[in-house]
């Protein structure tokens, strides 16, 4: 059997900044180190929060190019989870991942160091 894939839009996480009724399906992270409600796959954030692309397919080729890194390691995994205070690094672009006082996850830019 083994863990689904997806999610349905009404049934994703408060947490996640993304409205719930344009689609029907959405990305499932990884289990990893976040929780399901303290993290979004990196596949997300590029596309829908930060808009560096516009389908997954392009999500894909930015992470197979190397452009992305997580807590400065290269990530290539396009569920891989982005969680509460990591790092994303986008080309010479940098954003932590917080929560706002709504309790939704922003990926605030930071400086390089």
């Amino acid at each position: 059997m083994g863990s689904s894939n997806h999610l349905k839009r009404l049934a994703m996480p408060r947490s996640w900044p993304l409205p719930r009724k344009t689609s029907i399906w959405v990305t499932r992270p990884t289990p990893g180190a976040h929780s399901l409600e303290l993290c979004m796959p990196i596949s997300l954030v590029i596309r829908d929060v930060l808009g560096y692309a516009r389908s997954t397919r392009e999500v894909r080729h930015i992470l197979h190019n190397g452009h992305a890194l997580v807590d400065g390691r290269v990530c290539k995994d396009v569920r891989r989870g982005v969680g509460l205070m990591d790092v994303l690094t986008l080309g010479d672009s940098h954003y932590r991942c917080v929560l706002d006082h709504n309790g939704r996850l922003r990926y605030r830019t930071i400086s390089a160091d």
